[in-house]
């Protein structure tokens, strides 16, 4: 029998995949939106977070910088990326030093937890419209790979989660990180790991049945690799939005999204798999 969490996180699933998925197909300014939305609304969660802990960084200068290089990805204007980052960095200092002439003692914490929340979101964050927008030359014709690409980073990392949860749930006995995550266990660790090589295995016979392995350029022994890299390395998301929330003492990012929590909560590992997923694209393949 399913446990209450249990079912409403799995309505919570089939209720948000089929418009995340025809939001991807679309790409271009659909995609765009919503990774905006998402980045937006994980944003202000991880300055929910940091206000629990006694900080309190800028949503807005955090919010403005994740739309700018989510900007700069999809214009594909690298050059704009520095100053951007240059301009966020002092004027978030420029927003400390106030607070801290006014009388707040946090505002070199404030400072850093700003910046750190902008440039995790937002620089990572800009690797999916960046792994998205991917597209090759055959025959003279630009043939669109991104969206493939997409759906492979995030069907990795989900099967690899929900395989560690429910190993985990099943027979986790071994804890993993019990001050980071007490529930993290190595038994499930080890599932989600079976789990991302089966989902990355299987991709390039499914590429081949919808005619995509040859513009992916996937082969087996890609399809395992980034399976395998996609579930050893993207826990590392989660567990650090973990260490946050514990350093907050607050259980969740929020409460959008009944039996998963927040935004933040959802997006952790994903940030991990879409950089993982696109230098593995450009730099291997």
């Amino acid at each position: 029998n399913f446990s209450p969490m249990l079912r409403y996180r799995f309505l919570s699933a089939l209720v948000l995949i089929p418009p995340v998925v025809g939001l991807i197909f679309l790409g271009e300014r659909w995609f765009l939106a919503l990774v905006a939305v998402v980045i937006t609304l994980s944003g202000y969660e991880y300055a929910n977070i940091t206000r629990h802990g006694g900080a309190q960084s800028s949503t807005g200068l955090i919010v403005g910088f994740s739309w700018l290089a989510l900007l700069v990805a999809y214009y594909q204007t690298p050059n704009l990326l520095w100053p951007g980052t240059v301009l966020f960095t002092f004027v978030a200092l420029a927003w400390a030093l106030f607070r801290f002439e006014r009388g707040a003692q946090m505002a070199v914490v404030d400072w850093a937890f700003t910046l750190t929340g902008g440039l995790y979101l937002g620089w990572t964050g800009a690797h999916f419209i960046l792994l998205r927008g991917l597209s090759i030359t055959v025959d003279g014709q630009p043939v669109d790979v991104g969206l493939g690409w997409v759906v492979i980073a995030l069907s990795c990392a989900w099967i690899a989660d929900t395989s560690a949860y429910f190993v985990g749930r099943s027979c986790g006995k071994h804890k993993m990180m019990p001050h980071l995550s007490p529930n993290k266990t190595w038994e499930g660790y080890l599932g989600g790991l079976m789990g991302g090589i089966l989902a990355g295995g299987a991709w390039p016979w499914l590429a081949g049945l919808l005619h995509l392995s040859q513009p992916l350029g996937l082969n087996i022994w890609h399809g395992l690799a980034i399976g395998a890299m996609v579930a050893i390395l993207a826990p590392l998301g989660d567990l650090g939005e973990s260490m946050i929330k514990r350093w907050a003492n607050v259980k969740d990012s929020g409460h959008l999204i009944p039996g998963h929590g927040g935004m933040f909560d959802r997006l952790d590992s994903l940030l991990w798999a879409a950089v993982l997923v696109y230098y593995y694209a450009i730099w291997v393949i």
